[in-house]
C-alpha cells in the first residue's frame, strides 16, 4: 500500500496554499500542542470553518499521525516560515508567460509586443535592449522615445551583422548602441557565431526574456514564447551583466 506525503511535503503545502491569517491560527493551535493525536486533530480541523482549511487540516493531521512524537510547537513554527518565505517569493518576484501564435484556453498569456511596450515604459531610469534583429518596429522605437524624453538611458545590444542598429536610427543621441565584435566570427566547422539574446530590462526590476526578435513579424505574427519577470533578483543581474560587458568592452560601441 502507497503512503501518503510526507509531513514535511504537506507543511510545505499547507503553508503556500492557506491565507495567511489561518495559517497563523493554525500555529497557535499547534504551539499548544504536544504531539499528535486523533481528538487534536480533528480539533484542528474544525478552527475555521470552510472547505479549504478543512481540506488542508486534515491533510497536515493525517500526516502528522504517521510521526505523533513530532511537537505541535515544531509544525507551528515550519508552517509560519515556510508562508513567510512563500510570501516573500510572490512579492519579490513574479514571472508571467508572454506569446505570440495561435492561443488556447490552457493558460492566460499576454502578447509580446504589448509586454514589450509594457517594459519600455516600467524604466524609469535605465533601459537594456537586446535583440539579433530589428526592423519595422515604429511602435517600439515611439516607446523608447518616450522613455528617453522622461530621462531613460537606454542601450540597445545588436548583432550589427544582421544591419539591426537601422531600426534605431530614428533615435539618434538618445540611445547608445552596442554589439559584439565576435558576432560573425566563423568556427572551425564553418558556422559563424551570433549575437542571438533577445531581452528587454527596464532598471533593475522588469525583465522580458524570450525567442522574439525585434521584428514586425516577429512581435505580431510568429510563434514566439518568452517569459516576463517583475521583482526579485533576475532582472538586477541581467542589468548588471550586460553592464558589465559594455564597461569591460565585450560588448562596443556602434558609434566608435
Amino acid at each position: 500500500m502507497m503512503s501518503g506525503p510526507s509531513l514535511d511535503t504537506v507543511i510545505a503545502s499547507v503553508a503556500r496554499v492557506l491565507p495567511g491569517d489561518q495559517v497563523q491560527a493554525l500555529a497557535v493551535f499547534l504551539d499548544e500542542q504536544q504531539g499528535a493525536t486523533k481528538s487534536n486533530c480533528e480539533a484542528m480541523r474544525a478552527l475555521i470553518p470552510t472547505a479549504g482549511f478543512a481540506t488542508q487540516s486534515a491533510m497536515l493531521g493525517k500526516a502528522w499521525l504517521t510521526d505523533p512524537t513530532v511537537p505541535g510547537a515544531a509544525l507551528a513554527l515550519a508552517l509560519r516560515a515556510t508562508a513567510l518565505a512563500a510570501a516573500r517569493a510572490r512579492h519579490e518576484q513574479r514571472v508571467s508567460t508572454v506569446w505570440t501564435g495561435p492561443t488556447s484556453s490552457e493558460l492566460p498569456l499576454r502578447q509580446t509586443l504589448g509586454v514589450l511596450i509594457q517594459v519600455i515604459r516600467a524604466a524609469k531610469e535605465r533601459l537594456l535592449i537586446v535583440s539579433f534583429a530589428a526592423y519595422k518596429i515604429a511602435d517600439v522605437v515611439d516607446a523608447l522615445h518616450e522613455a528617453a524624453t522622461r530621462g531613460v538611458t537606454i542601450a540597445v545590444v545588436v548583432d550589427e551583422q544582421t544591419d539591426a542598429s537601422k531600426a534605431f536610427a530614428r533615435l539618434g543621441a538618445d540611445a547608445s548602441l552596442y554589439c559584439w565584435p565576435d558576432a560573425g566570427k566563423v568556427l572551425p566547422n564553418g558556422a559563424k557565431v551570433r549575437m542571438h539574446v533577445k531581452a528587454a530590462v527596464a532598471d533593475d526590476h522588469t525583465a522580458l526574456v524570450g525567442s522574439a526578435n525585434l521584428t514586425g513579424q516577429a512581435l505580431s505574427e510568429n510563434m514566439e514564447l518568452g517569459l516576463l519577470v517583475e521583482g526579485g533578483d533576475t532582472p538586477r543581474r541581467l542589468d548588471a551583466h550586460f553592464r558589465r560587458l559594455i564597461a569591460e568592452e565585450v560588448l562596443v560601441s556602434l558609434a566608435d
